[in-house]
Order: structure tokens, then C-alpha cells, then sequence
């Protein structure tokens, strides 16, 4: 018994000492990610199969504290193939997006965090294809409130690697990718 109590106090004060770590050097809070994302877009009024493109992502953040970060990006969506109930119409969907989230974070480890995103993204889809009466091409955009939830690795002081899923109500998002964290 004494044993595992002194393993988990142990424990604790290595993880507070690397929390300590990164927070008394402020340079060490900003970072960058990058990632590889699978979406499937939700269109209204269009049909299509999920999209088997894949996306970009990358953002940049800043990290307040152990549990606390803020990150601002930009999303590459990728495309899906589309056609309308009707069945004559056909295409291809696009959209991109900037994005500004608070994250919350909970270190699970010294290496392992889960975290949860609230944020909005500005998007733009264009939609482009055919019908039997010619060509089609519509251009939207608007404020997309999301949720995402994910977890990150952090293999060394700078680099770490992360899983994310984002939901909302224009797009269900799978993203898997890195991140830098600056010296």
C-alpha cells in the first residue's frame, strides 16, 4: 500500500514539474499543427457519399496554463462527389475554413492529454457540376459553430502527435497530425 501511494505522488510530482516547465517559459506556450483530416460534408439539399478525400489542416495556438489553450486555423475541408434527389444534377462540393477555438485541456500523463475544442469557423463551400440543362456553380459561406474532442501525445518538449473528431452541423471531421511546440 505504501509502496503505490509513494508511485502515484511520484507520479503526480513529475507531471507538476513538466506542467511548471512549460509554463514558466512563455516562448514554450505557442504552437503549430498540422494534419491530415477526413470529412464528410453535410450540404443542404445535395446527396452524396462521404468524402473520400482528404483534407489539410493547420493552426497555431497558444497555451495559457496546463488546462487552457486558444487556436486560431485554417481547414482545407477536401471535396465530395454530390447528386440532387432529382437525380439529373451532378458535382463535386468544396469547402474550406478559418477557425478560432478555446481548447480545454486535461493531462492525462506526462505524455498523454486529452482535450475538448469549442469554437466557430468562418466556411465557404462552392459547389460545381452539370445538369441536363448545363452547367451549375454555386458559392456559399457562413459561421459554423463545432465541437471537437481528441487526444495528444507529446513525444518530446517540442513535438507531440495528436487525433482529433470535430462535429457540427456542416461537417463531421476525423484529423490526425502533429504539433510544434516553439522554444
Amino acid at each position: 500500500m505504501r509502496s503505490t501511494i509513494f508511485v502515484l505522488l511520484a507520479a503526480a510530482c513529475g507531471h507538476v514539474s513538466h506542467a511548471q516547465e512549460i509554463a514558466s517559459d512563455p516562448a514554450s506556450n505557442w504552437y503549430l499543427g498540422l494534419g491530415l483530416t477526413q470529412t464528410e460534408l453535410g450540404i443542404e439539399g445535395l446527396i452524396g457519399p462521404p468524402s473520400k478525400d482528404i483534407g489539410q489542416s493547420i493552426f497555431v495556438g497558444y497555451q495559457f496554463n496546463d488546462q487552457f489553450a486558444i487556436e486560431g486555423g485554417f481547414d482545407q475541408f477536401g471535396s465530395q462527389g454530390w447528386w440532387s434527389p432529382v437525380g439529373r444534377e451532378f458535382g463535386i462540393a468544396e469547402a474550406r475554413g478559418v477557425s478560432l477555438a478555446g481548447v480545454g485541456r486535461y493531462p492525462l500523463t506526462t505524455s498523454w492529454t486529452a482535450f475538448a475544442k469549442f469554437g466557430v469557423t468562418h466556411f465557404r463551400t462552392e459547389v460545381t457540376g452539370g445538369t441536363a440543362f448545363g452547367p451549375v456553380g454555386e458559392r456559399s459561406s457562413g459561421n459554423e459553430p463545432f465541437l471537437g474532442l481528441g487526444v495528444e501525445y507529446q513525444a518530446t518538449k517540442n513535438l507531440g502527435f495528436y487525433g482529433e473528431y470535430q462535429q457540427s452541423a456542416q461537417w463531421n471531421k476525423l484529423t490526425v497530425g502533429g504539433t510544434f511546440r516553439f522554444d
